[in-house]
């Protein structure tokens, strides 16, 4: 066996391993990738045109999006990296070292993002289709809004009172189910379930 029956890397593969600690870097590859689920192709295509969680091009937008490709390349090598072949048995070390400190860097500008850290906090406090109390903080001709928990706040629209919803007053007491977070305005689409 010689060295020409080695597998090796092209020059562009190494700028590849060098860039792959950068956020930018593996959000923007995150678009063209054929992701293995429909639900992380999904998720980075909402990122790039404002439908995501977060708002496009912003930090937390691109944290989403890497975290995807990361978790689809661990996916990838777990699945296609060969076993102990001794040809390729110090680049898979290799390889496998520079994703796992990706994912590591990854991980911890998460953890010290506030931004991302409160909507994911926010979401797992208050996730669609939970019932919550609140009360009514104030009322408009469409609709009234409503202030619930620790930190939640939302809208119920007139189009979703489901015939309960006709005297309401600020200050009254109601139940009301979390339809979405409505990212761009800050607040809870909501559902009137009952009024005290």
């Amino acid at each position: 066996m010689g060295l020409s029956d080695l597998i090796t890397i092209a020059p562009a593969g190494y700028v590849h391993l060098d860039l792959i600690q950068d956020v930018n870097y593996l959000s923007t590859v995150a678009e063209d990738v054929l992701f293995d689920s429909r639900e992380a192709a999904r998720a980075v295509a909402d990122n790039m045109v404002g439908r995501g969680l977060f708002p496009v091009d912003s930090r937390q937008a691109a944290l989403s999006s890497a975290t995807k490709l990361l978790s689809f390349l661990e996916r990838s090598r777990d699945a296609y990296l060969l076993g102990d072949a001794k040809v390729i048995a110090d680049l898979k070390e290799d390889y496998s070292e520079i994703l796992s400190a990706a994912v590591d860097k990854v991980a911890r500008l998460i953890d010290n993002d506030s931004g991302y850290k409160n909507y994911e906090g926010l979401l797992s406090q208050y996730p669609p289709g939970s019932d919550e109390v609140g009360q009514v903080s104030s009322v408009q001709h469409y609709g009234f809004f409503v202030d619930f928990g620790s930190r939640g706040h939302g809208l119920v629209h007139k189009s979703r009172f489901n015939g309960l919803g006709g005297d309401i007053e600020p200050g009254d007491w109601v139940v009301v189910r979390i339809i979405k977070y409505e990212r761009d305005r800050r607040r809870f689409d909501l559902e009137l379930r009952e009024v005290d």
